[in-house]
């Protein structure tokens, strides 16, 4: 509730308020075995984050030491069949070593994997969410204060990348994307640089392999940003501009991974998704257009021209038609100009 009163009635309403509230925060924190509070502990954290901003610097290792506590922990995990994780890495492991027989293993294989399948306690996966929030909005709001913790954020953050909630995968994909922009605002460009070689490629493979639609929207929403903040120096590294253009093409042309599923329910629903996915790609384009010269530009933009074209005549996707109109005109204008 203090977390919400404090977003809603604004920095300067609240500002008198912000030391008690950071002292009582500080104090539930110390318990350590409730997560729930330290959900509701780290939504505080971060909501004063926006009152404070750098002046939050004094209690931040303490804050961030326990959020990375939360993104690390394995509290979460529970085992349906009653092995500990030890247990199910050494039975795979050997697994691993044996011939298989498709013909005589396939359905035990399949009623094996759903007894061994790892079960999350919500609870503790709603702390490690909300670290991953909270420690997104800390880096967004507190400035240098935040700068020395990136580093370690970032690591522990992005190895939430697989984890089997796509939720948390998509808080980890934007608090990842927020790491490199505050970077680029503290002028940390070596930072930049090797965040960059690291993210740009794993974003492009999350938008090809992820099932699920909301990490493939977060994750073009992340180039989106990205683009928009930092504009050239996104492409520092080789690679780059072709990783990002593909991954808009690929998204155009329903070539990923989350765009096969044929959901049998809330079919409406999914539909949608698949729209705001394709108007996300195309939202990425003039970004990416502006972070380069018009000649260089135009070499990518002739390959796509003519799919905005189709969609702009198609009956399918009207609520992406006027973007992609825009865009195209756009596109088109700035070329005819520079020649």
């Amino acid at each position: 509730a203090l977390a919400a009163l404090a977003r809603t009635i604004g920095k300067e309403n609240f500002l008198p308020l912000a030391i008690d509230t950071m002292n009582l925060g500080l104090t539930l924190i110390e318990d350590k075995n409730d997560p729930d509070l330290k959900r509701s502990c780290y939504n505080l954290f971060a909501s004063m984050a926006s009152i404070l901003n750098e002046d939050i610097g004094s209690a931040m290792e303490k804050i961030v030491t326990s959020m990375i506590d939360s993104v690390k922990s394995t509290e979460s995990i529970v085992l349906g069949n009653g092995k500990d994780v030890e247990e199910v890495i050494e039975d795979n492991t050997e697994n691993d070593d044996q011939e298989f027989d498709i013909e005589t293993s396939e359905g035990d294989s399949e009623e094996e994997d759903e007894e061994e399948m790892l079960g999350i306690e919500n609870s503790y996966m709603e702390e490690k969410e909300e670290a991953v929030i909270a420690l997104k909005e800390l880096a967004e709001h507190s400035g240098a204060a935040f700068g020395p913790y990136i580093r370690t954020s970032f690591e522990e953050i992005y190895k939430l990348l697989s984890y089997p909630s796509e939720d948390i995968r998509q808080a980890s994909v934007e608090a990842l994307a927020q790491f490199v922009i505050s970077l680029h605002k503290l002028n940390n460009a070596e930072g930049v640089s090797h965040t960059l070689l690291i993210l740009v490629p794993k974003l492009s493979e999350i938008i090809h392999s992820d099932e699920e639609r909301i990490v493939v929207m977060a994750a073009l929403e992340s180039f989106n940003q990205i683009l928009e903040e930092l504009g050239p120096k996104t492409y520092g590294v080789d690679g780059h501009k072709d990783a990002i253009f593909t991954c808009i093409v690929d998204v155009l042309n329903g070539k990923v991974a989350c765009q096969f599923d044929e959901p049998e329910e809330d079919e409406d629903e999914e539909s949608e998704y698949d729209i705001a996915i394709m108007e996300s790609a195309g939202e990425i384009l003039p970004k990416f257009g502006k972070a380069m010269s018009p000649q260089e530009f135009f070499t990518y933009f002739s390959r796509v021209f003519q799919f905005f074209v189709g969609k702009i005549v198609s009956e399918n996707f009207i609520s992406c038609d006027q973007k992609f109109f825009i865009t195209s005109q756009n596109f088109v204008a700035k070329i005819e100009e520079q020649r």
